[in-house]
C-alpha cells in the first residue's frame, strides 16, 4: 500500500503537472471541475427523485460519491489503456463493483481511477477477481501484486518488475511471475525488471532447477468428516455417493503412488473411529455435536480438532463464566487469547531470540514469550494427542496384519539395497563362539510388528512417545504422514518443549505492527497475515458455536467469541493506519 500511495503522490502532485504546460493544465483542470460538479448535480436530483430515505438513499449517495471520485484523470498522467471486449457501460459497473464499500478517497480507489489494480490476499475477493478482469481488457496497465498473481491467474503482461527481494522470492516463483511477461499475438518479446535484487541471487534465479512437485495425500480427518456432513445433507442423491467413492477410491495421488490404493480403507476405518471417540459421529456415522465447529475450521487441522478437546472439557466454559461472575473483561479476553493462541497460528521462538532477554525485557513493549497453558489446560492436550497416537498405532498394527509383507524386503538397506542380517549359509559355518553371542542376542531379542526392523535396533519396540516416533519408525511400505495424525506437538526436535511467540496478544495489547516487527521479530507482511488469519478464526468460531444446539453453557461461550472476534477486528482495521488512529484502538484494552 505504501507503494502505492507513493506513485499517486507522484501523478497527482501539481508541480509535476504544471511544469509540463501550466496554461494548459490549468484549462483542463476548470473543465474537469465543472464538468464533476454537473454530474454531482444531476446524480443528485435523480437521486432524490428515486428514493428519499432509508438505507437505500445511502447507497445511491456512496454510489454517486464513488462515481464522481471515479472520473477520467488527466490522461497524460494515468496508467488507463484503450478499453477492448467491453463497453463504457461495463466497465463502469465492475469499477463500482470493485470499489463499493470503499471510501471516495481510498488509495485503492485512487489509483483505480489512474488505471493501477492491487492484487494481494487480503484484498477483497470481488476486487481482486475485478483487477484481473480489468487488466485483461486493458483498463489496467499496471498491477501492484504479491505472489497472489503468479499461480493460475490469467494475466499476460509486457514487463514484469520484482521490487525488492525477499526470503519467498525462489526459482519457482521466479518462473511463474516471469512466465507472465510477454502476451500472445501482442509481443515478441517480454520484458522482466529486477530492482533492489543482487546480481547473485539473480544469476540464482535464472539457472537454478524448478523444484520439484509432488502429490498431496488426500485424505485427511477433517475432509472425512465434511464428506459425510455431505452425504448425510443429501441421504438420496446418488451423484453425491458416486462423487464421494471416486474420491476416496480413485484419487489423483493414487495415479503416481498405486500402493495407495489398498492402503485408503484401512485408513479411512481409523479415522472414522477417531471420530466417533472424539464423539463428533454417532454410531451411524452421522455427524453430531461439535463436528460442524470442526468442518467450519477444516483449513485449520489439526488445530480444530483440539479447539474440539477443549471444548467437550468445558475449558472455554470455565473462562468464559468468568465474565458473568463479575471477572474484567480484559482478564477473560487475555486467557481466551492465551489458549487460542497455543491452539491457532502457532509460531515458535528462534533460539537467538531466547538468547537475548535484555532485549525482550527493555527495548520492547512486547512481551514476546507466551505464557504456558495451565496444569488443567495441558493435561487436556496431552490426553488429546494420546488418544491419537493410540488409535494411529493401532492402524499401524492392524495394516501390518493384513497385509502380506516380504521381511526380505524390509531387511534390505534402502540405499545400496544390500540385506542386512544373518545369512542361513552363515548359521551353519559358524563357530562355538559366534554361535554363543547369538544365542545371546536371541534370548534378549526385542519382538516388534509395527516399527521397521532397522528402527527396531534400538531396542525399544513398538513403545512410541511421540506421533514423531512412530512415523519415523513405521516400515516405508506403510502408508502414514505425521500431517495425517491429528496431535499437536508439545516438544521440538530436540525433545525440549515449545516456546511460542505471543504477536497474537502483544498486538492486542500495544497495537503496533513496529513492535511486533522490532520485539517479536515478525515482519509487517507476515504478522498482518497471521493476525488477520486469527480474526477470520475467532469470527468463524463465533458464527459456527452460535448453530450449536441451545445448551446454559454455550450462552457465554458465544457472548464471549463475539466480542473478542468484534474487537480484534477492529484493531486490525487500523494496522496499516495512523498513528492517531492506532492510539484510539488501544483505549479499549
Amino acid at each position: 500500500m505504501q507503494l502505492v500511495e507513493e506513485v499517486l503522490t507522484e501523478l497527482s502532485a501539481p508541480g509535476t503537472h504544471a511544469t509540463s504546460n501550466p496554461v494548459q493544465f490549468q484549462q483542463v483542470l476548470v473543465a474537469r471541475q465543472q464538468a464533476e460538479e454537473q454530474r454531482r448535480k444531476e446524480a443528485k436530483a435523480a437521486r432524490d427523485k428515486k428514493v428519499k430515505k432509508g438505507k437505500q438513499a445511502d447507497d445511491d449517495q456512496e454510489d454517486s460519491a464513488v462515481a464522481a471520485e471515479l472520473q477520467d484523470p488527466v490522461p497524460k498522467f494515468s496508467f488507463r489503456g484503450r478499453v477492448q471486449y467491453y463497453d463504457q457501460q461495463q466497465i463502469e459497473e465492475l469499477v463500482w463493483q470493485a470499489c463499493r464499500g470503499m471510501d471516495a478517497h481510498h488509495p485503492l480507489v485512487r489509483a483505480m481511477r489512474r488505471g493501477i489494480g492491487v492484487h494481494h490476499g487480503g484484498l477483497p475477493t470481488r476486487y481482486r477477481q475485478n483487477v484481473e478482469i480489468l487488466f485483461r481488457c486493458r483498463y489496467l496497465q499496471c498491477i501492484i501484486a504479491t505472489g497472489t498473481l503468479a499461480y493460475g491467474i490469467n494475466a499476460p503482461c509486457r514487463t514484469v518488475v520484482f521490487a525488492g527481494d525477499h526470503f519467498w522470492l525462489n526459482p519457482l516463483q521466479y518462473r511463474q511471475m516471469t512466465g507472465r511477461a510477454g502476451r500472445r499475438g501482442f509481443d515478441t518479446l517480454g520484458h522482466v525488471v529486477l530492482f533492489g535484487v543482487s546480481k547473485h541471487k539473480a544469476a540464482s534465479l535464472m539457472v537454478s532447477p524448478v523444484p520439484r512437485l509432488f502429490g498431496h495425500f488426500p485424505l485427511s480427518i477433517s475432509l472425512l468428516l465434511r464428506a459425510l456432513q455431505l452425504q448425510a445433507c443429501n441421504p438420496e442423491d446418488s451423484r453425491v455417493r458416486d462423487t464421494l467413492l471416486c474420491l476416496f477410491q480413485r484419487p489423483f495421488y493414487t495415479m503416481s503412488h498405486p500402493e495407495a490404493a489398498q492402503k485408503m480403507p484401512h485408513l479411512c476405518r481409523f479415522a472414522l473411529e477417531y471420530l466417533m471417540r472424539m464423539r463428533l459421529l454417532d454410531d451411524q456415522g452421522r455427524p453430531l455435536g461439535l463436528a460442524g465447529i470442526v468442518e467450519h475450521l477444516f483449513w485449520t487441522e489439526p488445530s480444530n480438532l483440539l479447539m474440539a478437546s477443549f471444548l467437550q472439557a468445558g475449558t472455554f466454559f470455565d473462562i468464559c463464566s468468568g465474565d458473568d461472575r463479575g471477572v474484567a473483561w480484559t482478564v477473560t479476553s487475555e486467557k481466551l487469547l492465551i489458549l487460542l493462541s497455543h491452539i491457532f497460528q502457532r509460531v515458535q521462538l528462534h533460539d537467538s531470540i531466547l538468547r537475548q532477554p535484555d532485549h525482550i525485557k527493555y527495548n520492547t513493549t512486547s512481551k514476546v514469550i507466551l505464557e504456558p497453558l495451565t496444569d488443567e489446560q495441558a493435561a487436556v492436550l496431552e490426553q488429546h494427542n494420546a488418544t491419537a497416537l493410540h488409535i494411529f498405532t493401532q492402524y499401524v498394527h492392524c495394516y501390518v496384519r493384513s497385509t502380506v509383507r516380504s521381511l526380505e524386503h524390509a531387511c534390505c538397506l534402502p540405499m545400496s539395497g544390500l540385506k542386512a542380517g544373518r545369512q542361513a549359509s552363515d548359521s551353519n559355518s559358524a563357530d562355538g563362539g559366534e554361535s554363543s553371542f547369538m544365542e545371546l542376542l536371541e534370548a534378549n531379542r526385542v519382538d516388534f510388528e509395527v516399527c521397521s526392523p532397522f528402527a527396531a535396533l534400538s531396542g525399544i519396540g513398538d513403545k512410541f512417545d511421540t506421533v514423531a516416533d512412530l512415523v519415523l519408525s513405521v516400515p516405508p511400505d506403510v502408508l502414514l504422514d505425521k500431517g495425517m495424525v491429528p496431535a499437536m506437538g508439545m516438544v521440538n526436535r530436540k525433545g525440549r518443549p515449545f516456546v511460542l511467540n505471543r504477536y497474537i496478544l502483544d498486538y492486542w495489547k500495544h497495537g503496533s505492527k513496529h513492535a511486533l516487527e522490532k520485539g517479536n521479530r515478525i515482519p509487517q507482511g507476515s504478522a498482518w497475515e497471521a493476525c488477520t488469519t486469527f480474526t477470520k478464526i475467532l469470527q468463524a468460531l463465533a458464527t459456527s458455536y452460535e448453530h450449536l444446539p441451545p445448551e446454559p453453557d454455550n450462552d457465554c461461550v458465544v457472548r464471549c467469541f463475539r466480542r473478542l472476534a468484534q474487537e480484534y477486528w477492529e484493531k486490525m482495521q487500523v494496522f496499516n493506519g495512523p498513528r492517531k488512529l492506532l492510539h484510539n484502538a488501544k483505549g479499549g484494552v
